[in-house]
């Protein structure tokens, strides 16, 4: 038998661990020295394998790549034109103030939202290119009075998992009661684990106010998540915000801070120590991560997603790469005049239509690029003005998948 590979396989050593990454489903195997040997064979050679001949750990792992679409001949279901997920910005008002927002203008609250007619031609559109999970985010989403309506749409077009971001101030039972059955998670941002914790981000003397509201949610049943935004002021109480999950019996997942590095923001940048710091406290607490490419199980991937894998639908109706790219010059379109399939299309998503990690400078020698996928490709461009340029939180992705694979390699 001759064996080959499909071209989203990659064989790496990372950290002294050789494994073969499939970018195309996340997969990834680790290799012991026999089972590394011979796929170094099958790379650098041209022969044939007698399968019969093979030892039965050999036949193990050509059976278990095969099972899970590593191998040319093996049968795989792809559409370019499918979205994982999309975030859907229902409007941009907002009672709040918070540092770093990325909706923030100066007009936000006095802007109209979109009709309800052009958001449920966005859930339409949605719905076409089948996908999974959408993010209803704003501004504050609970502003909108129809945020019912627009929840039983989606699940009327068949939409897996409907997820409510929410800085989790205007909450009433009229609300709760018309959301009820049609949302999967209320994601709530928070900034305090206690009343007496500074806030630096989110408006002063609010924690009590956010606390009995989302045990008020818990009242009806929902799944409620924390999400609170990590900087360099507050890292390090990480588990203290894990405490405040389990004591309202809610999960928990932790977003890091996206912004430039120019004033008022660049005090709440890490630095390179503080990442390295970060690394640890995620790994070791075992939590999910909202906003960057580190997870708890390893998987492959070769980039951030945006523009392929997700999309972003601003309250005006432009439709961008990502939520974190909502820039005029990366506007692909507006849902008003323009279907998901044509935005991404677009002239303004050639580079996410086709770019890999081994496409950027810093990363293409790094041996955790298929784990991170260079990063986010937003950080980049607000750090450096080029999208193409370093993820600054870089360091902490290094730190945490070398972390991760020492684990893997006491395993092996």
């Amino acid at each position: 038998m001759k064996i080959k590979f499909k071209e989203n396989i990659y064989h790496e050593v990372v950290n002294g661990v050789p494994m073969l990454l499939n970018v195309g489903n996340g997969l990834i195997v680790g290799l012991d020295n026999e089972g590394n040997e011979f796929i170094k064979k099958i790379l650098n050679t041209d022969i044939e394998f007698d399968y019969s001949q093979l030892s039965y750990n050999l036949k193990e792992l050509v059976t278990h790549l095969d099972n899970n679409n590593f191998l040319e001949h093996s049968f795989e279901k792809s559409n370019n034109e499918e979205i994982a997920f999309a975030y859907l910005h229902i409007t941009n008002r907002c009672n709040l103030n918070c540092v770093g927002c990325y909706s923030m203008n100066d007009m936000r609250n006095v802007e109209t939202d979109l009709d309800i007619e052009y958001i449920k031609k966005s859930i339409d559109y949605l719905s076409e290119v089948n996908i999974d999970t959408v993010i209803i985010s704003g501004g504050e989403t609970l502003i909108r009075t129809d945020i019912g309506e627009i929840c039983r749409y989606l699940k009327k077009k068949k939409i897996n998992n409907v997820v409510i971001i929410t800085n989790g101030t205007i909450v009433n039972k009229n609300i709760l009661k018309d959301i009820k059955g049609f949302v999967d998670t209320i994601s709530v941002s928070i900034d305090t684990y206690n009343e007496n914790t500074e806030g630096f981000i989110r408006d002063k003397g609010i924690h009590n106010k956010i606390i009995k509201n989302i045990k008020k949610m818990k009242e009806y049943d929902f799944n409620i998540s924390l999400l609170p935004t990590l900087h360099k002021y507050n890292y390090k109480d990480l588990q203290k915000f894990v405490e405040l999950s389990k004591e309202l019996k809610t999960s928990i997942s932790f977003s890091i801070l996206t912004t430039t590095n120019e004033e008022p923001y660049s005090s709440l940048i890490f630095e390179n120590e503080d990442l390295k710091g970060l690394a640890k406290e995620l790994y070791y607490a075992n939590v999910p991560f909202y906003n960057a490419p580190v997870h708890q199980s390893l998987q492959a991937t070769d980039g951030c997603g945006a523009g392929s894998d997700m999309i972003s639908i601003g309250s005006d109706g432009s439709i961008y790469p990502c939520h974190m790219l909502m820039e005029p010059s990366m506007k692909l379109g507006n849902i008003k005049d323009k279907n998901l399939i044509e935005a991404k299309q677009d002239k303004n998503n050639e580079f996410f239509r086709h770019y890999t990690v081994n496409d950027l400078e810093g990363c293409k020698n790094c041996e955790v690029k298929f784990l991170c996928g260079g990063g986010c490709r937003a950080r980049a461009f607000m750090h450096t003005k080029d999208i193409k340029g370093k993820d600054p939180y870089c360091q902490m992705y290094y730190s945490f998948y070398m972390e991760l694979t020492n684990e893997v390699k006491k395993s092996i």
